[in-house]
């Protein structure tokens, strides 16, 4: 632990799936560096998995071999040597599969809350993941290898309190779930000292009922999981034992053929005290790969290996009650209740300008809206830049759609889902926009009775618009809703197939536009998903939250509030877009009409140019007299203006910067007196009666109040 309270990790690794990923996410985890989320002597690094599904014990190994090969050269040794973990806290999280409801996988899905700290930033299920880690689960552990994933929210008790004197081996964090959930997940059994006995992936009820604890619950397979130094070297070991090695990158430049390995399920499940190597090696079980399938002699090999390197280390189990484990499934619904029902904040990182009419239970992320834009109360609106008139009804997701969309979507009905997504194809870009209906199961088949696009049946959506089954699934393959190609993108003669003739034909139906469809290029959902531009995507989201920033800046400088700017002046800086920000508060400080006004804009410019406490100094320098001068003689926009394109010499460096804003914070000096001045405009003097001998009176008059430096 650091001074701060701050856990001191070592390395932290996030593993991606896509290829693009690693670049944009390794920016995200630097950004989180920079705020102080992450201690800044931590090494932070992502991690592509190889191009075949990994499993998350491949992708863990696989990143264990990436930050122990950093560790060791920056040690000075030329191969990767063990050593370099003794004293070290790694962190891998795995970013998982694509999540149909944020562009940016489950890690970066954006919650209605701001990111706790000096900068101003959005909250994600990554920041809440480090957290949690970083304040409650993991201080006082030894060196070691952290494993999490990002693809749930977790929730502990304030006072938990884990004790590690004495441990070795590994440790699972279990979150308490009910039996029926358990179904369709995973369960630890353990015995009454906490040794883990076996792991059970949807199991049938009379196992489940196995694991049930004290309070009525079960343990499910939901948390973090520590390795210790020991079996973290052991791990390690994989790198160079076939044929582990083909979940590493090593193994792919080799040749090795590429293997899929459970973290929990084959890596922790031949730990489990109750399994024979005979059954950990040769049993089939879902959520791996068959060991009786056309790989399966590689799989047995693999599991024997995994047998020999880690069986005999102890597997302990730490269950959590009053805990709660909120998993990010593919239910539409269910992400939007999530976003409107446990969150509190209306308003989230936005521009609204008739905030009256978002209701208190609708949810408004990181997004701007002009004109009248009724968000209903269960709705939510996320990353989208929108002009009404507009209706958002409840139960609706409006997700990364820009200005052009909104007039294609004035009449939406309750329950839909709408994103725009950012795709690079080549040299070519393109917004590509998806619908569906939040009741609609995605992997469900379309000929099962529950199965449904637009929350209507198939058959209704068929009759309406004349598509046919044939149309939308590539024969062979899985036809539910996810595979289904249903969204336009590109017209052999129109080029780049817009809102219009997508996603609102859809759900209309309606008019000429069967041949325009049939004829486009169509992309499923999960294609979709597998070909968004990440970067685009992120970039698309800071856009956005630099331009809600300035024009809540403008708005609460105008309304004279007591908001403190400081942390989205730092989100600015961070993000590059002090230019931006700096030309917004020109034009706020040269249109302003009211006496006193301007001086706000004035030394909110100087806060934007450099630290407070570094202000106070002399700000006389001649270059900045025809300025001032200007403001003297009441040329206000003048003046503005001529700060500005002396402002422009002196962003080069730190000391002009604190210099600059020495002059800035000069140049609200003289707006100041000018305004103390005009209040000879306000009072009059005349006769009048004076009041009576004894009695006390009253009077008020504004004044400034400096207290150690700073304007109160």
């Amino acid at each position: 632990m650091s001074d701060s309270g701050k856990f001191q990790w070592t390395v932290v690794v996030l593993t991606c799936q896509h290829k693009d990923s690693v670049y944009a996410f390794q920016r995200e985890l630097e950004l989180r560096q920079q705020r102080g989320s992450l201690s800044p002597g931590s090494l932070v690094l992502t991690v592509r998995d190889r191009l075949e599904p990994l499993g998350s014990g491949g992708a863990t190994l696989n990143a264990l071999l990436v930050a122990a090969e950093h560790l060791s050269s920056r040690a000075g040794h030329t191969v990767v040597t063990a050593d370099v973990l003794d004293d070290a806290h790694i962190l891998i999280l795995h970013t998982g599969r694509d999540f149909p409801w944020s562009s940016c996988s489950r890690a970066f899905d954006c919650l209605p809350a701001e990111a706790p700290g000096p900068v101003q930033a959005p909250l994600c299920v990554l920041d809440l993941v480090l957290v949690l880690l970083g304040e409650q689960v993991c201080p006082g552990s030894p060196p070691g290898v952290w494993v999490c994933s990002t693809d749930a929210i977790l929730h502990l008790p304030q006072d938990l309190v884990l004790s590690w004197e004495g441990f070795s081996g590994v440790r699972v964090l279990a979150l308490p779930g009910d039996v029926a959930y358990a179904a369709d997940h995973g369960v630890y059994l353990s015995d009454a000292q906490g040794r883990v006995t076996d792991i059970v992936y949807r199991g049938a009820e009379q196992q489940i009922q196995q694991a049930v604890m004290h309070d009525g619950k079960v343990p499910l397979v939901s948390g973090p999981v520590f390795f210790s130094r020991s079996v973290s070297e052991k791990l390690l070991q994989s790198h160079v034992s076939p044929p582990l090695d083909g979940c590493t990158y090593l193994g792919l430049d080799s040749g090795a053929p590429p293997l899929q390995i459970s973290l929990f399920l084959d890596v922790l499940r031949c730990l489990c005290s109750d399994l024979t190597q005979d059954q950990f090696v040769n049993e089939d079980r879902p959520g791996c790969s068959s060991a009786v399938g056309p790989q399966g002699a590689l799989v047995r090999s693999g599991r024997a290996e995994l047998w020999r390197i880690l069986r005999g280390e102890a597997l302990s189990l730490v269950y959590v009650p009053g805990g709660r484990y909120d998993y990010l499934t593919l239910s539409g619904r269910g992400h939007v209740e999530r976003l409107s029902r446990d969150w509190t904040n209306k308003n989230t990182l936005s521009h609204i300008e008739r905030e009256s009419l978002v209701g208190d239970g609708g949810r408004v992320i990181n997004s701007v809206l002009e004109g009248d834009v009724t968000v209903a109360t269960g709705a939510v609106v996320q990353h989208c830049h929108l002009q009404g008139p507009l209706v958002v009804p409840t139960g609706c997701l409006l997700s990364g759609l820009d200005l052009m969309t909104s007039r294609c979507i004035r009449q939406l009905v309750d329950d839909i889902i709408i994103q725009g997504h950012r795709m690079e194809l080549g040299e070519l870009r393109l917004n590509v926009f998806t619908v569906t209906g939040a009741l609609d199961r995605l992997e469900v088949s379309f000929d099962d009775s529950t199965s449904s696009f637009l929350n209507q049946s198939w058959s209704f959506f068929f009759g309406r618009t004349g598509i046919q089954p044939e149309e939308l699934w590539v024969r062979g393959g899985r036809r539910c809703l996810m595979e289904a190609r249903l969204f336009p993108v590109l017209s052999p003669r129109g080029g780049a197939v817009g809102e219009e003739g997508g996603v609102c034909w859809l759900m209309a139906g309606a008019g000429g536009g069967l041949g325009r469809w049939r004829e486009a290029w169509r992309l499923s959902l999960k294609e979709v998903l597998s070909l968004t531009c990440q970067e685009a995507e992120l970039r698309w989201r800071e856009e956005l939250l630099f331009l809600g920033g300035r024009r809540r800046v403008r708005e609460e400088l105008r309304g004279r509030s007591h908001v403190c700017l400081l942390p989205c002046f730092r989100a600015a800086v961070q993000g590059g877009q002090q230019g931006a920000l700096l030309q917004t508060l020109d034009s706020i400080a040269a249109g302003s009409s009211e006496q006193g006004a301007e001086p706000g804009a004035g030394a909110e410019s100087d806060k934007a140019l450099g630290e407070e406490s570094a202000l106070s100094g002399p700000a006389a320098n001649e270059a900045w007299s025809h300025a001032y001068s200007l403001l003297e003689e009441g040329d206000l926009r003048g003046g503005v203006k001529a700060l500005a394109a002396q402002r422009d010499h002196w962003l080069s460096r730190p000391d002009l910067l604190v210099r600059a804003a020495r002059h800035y914070e000069g140049a609200g000096q003289v707006l100041l007196r000018r305004a103390v001045m005009s209040s000879q405009r306000f009072i009059s003097i005349g006769q009048g009666e004076a009041p009576p001998l004894g009695e006390w009176q009253e009077v008020e008059c504004p004044a400034r109040l400096d207290l150690a430096g700073e304007e109160q």
